[in-house]
């Protein structure tokens, strides 16, 4: 994976709620014969909630898909408001 601040700032807000399951290792990369990926996902967080979450980079792409439920699913506290900014999320069959 390349540097991830070449994509931009790096979300140091740390979430208080991951949605259960949603870091599962996509079917479609087991299929295909996929053992690890990753994906940059850039997204605001807006009073705790996630936001505007898009893809900025991936290998492959098709644990994009996954990788966006996983950042949609994150809550933080609700005092926590931040734009643009990026997380790797990175995805490895054990």
């Amino acid at each position: 994976m390349p540097p991830v601040s070449q994509f931009g700032t790096i979300c140091a807000a740390k979430p208080t709620r991951i949605g259960a399951g949603d870091r599962a290792f996509p079917k479609s990369a087991v299929t295909a014969g996929y053992a690890d990926g990753w994906v940059v996902v850039r997204h605001d967080i807006v009073n705790g909630k996630t936001r505007n979450a898009s893809v900025v980079a991936s290998s492959p792409s098709l644990f994009e898909p996954a990788a966006l439920r996983v950042v949609v699913s994150m809550e933080y506290a609700e005092t926590v408001s931040v734009t643009q900014c990026v997380l790797p999320i990175v995805f490895r069959l054990e």
